[in-house]
């Protein structure tokens, strides 16, 4: 659960992921809740994935997402957007220059529609090329990893984050054991691992219990 300011105020993000009694391929949908208003739950739909045969694989980072969209893009969505407005914000000042300097104050206009175009058109390249070079290889990889691995995956992915975390001048907001856990068609919900709020040693009554339901 994630507490932010977003667009609708201070939120909490609820992900839902797994299968419906029809589906034969699981989906992902993401909320946003900020709470009651009025006469109702203000909420709103973030985004969400379907597997089918055309997308077959999907990795979703949330919340501290900068790590794993770098090890997913090659770039994160924070450095890729002062990129491109550095590449508008040296556009616009070359043409500045220019019509300054040529007194042609009337095709500016123009040259800030065109200057837009570009950014959009180096934009969009440099979101093809990762894509082809470093999404596309690691979702043609999922598709076939087993269970197992793939929960492995996911794991590391987060202590990859909390190294990163750790390792900076940045809060430590990812961090701690990490709990992991499947969804599948026959298994349904599946702990993979899972920490326990207590010391197991002092508690070998729990154990017994577990042992007793099998």
């Amino acid at each position: 659960m994630i507490v932010t300011p977003g667009s609708i105020g201070r939120y909490a993000g609820l992900v839902f992921a797994g299968y419906g009694d029809r589906e034969h391929f699981p989906s992902m949908h993401e909320y946003r809740v900020s709470g009651l208003f009025r006469t109702g739950l203000h909420h709103g739909y973030e985004k969400g994935t379907i597997i089918n045969s055309s997308t077959k694989s999907w990795i979703e980072p949330f919340a501290q997402s900068d790590v794993i969209q770098s090890y997913l893009y090659g770039i994160n969505e924070d450095l890729q957007r002062i990129i491109c407005d550095a590449v508008s914000r040296i556009l616009n000042d070359v043409t500045a220059a220019f019509i300054d300097a040529t007194s042609m104050d009337s095709m500016r206009t123009g040259f800030e529609k065109m200057n837009a175009q570009l950014v959009e058109s180096f934009t969009a390249d440099v979101n093809g090329y990762t894509a082809d070079v470093f999404m596309g290889p690691v979702k043609d990889s999922i598709a076939f990893l087993s269970k197992d691995e793939i929960a492995t995956l996911a794991e590391s992915l987060i202590k990859l984050t909390s190294l990163r975390r750790r390792a900076s001048d940045e809060y430590e907001t990812v961090g701690g054991p990490v709990d992991v856990a499947v969804i599948s068609k026959h298994e349904g919900f599946v702990w993979i691992s899972r920490k326990q709020y207590f010391n197991l040693i002092l508690n070998p009554q729990y154990a017994r219990q577990k042992e007793m339901m099998k």
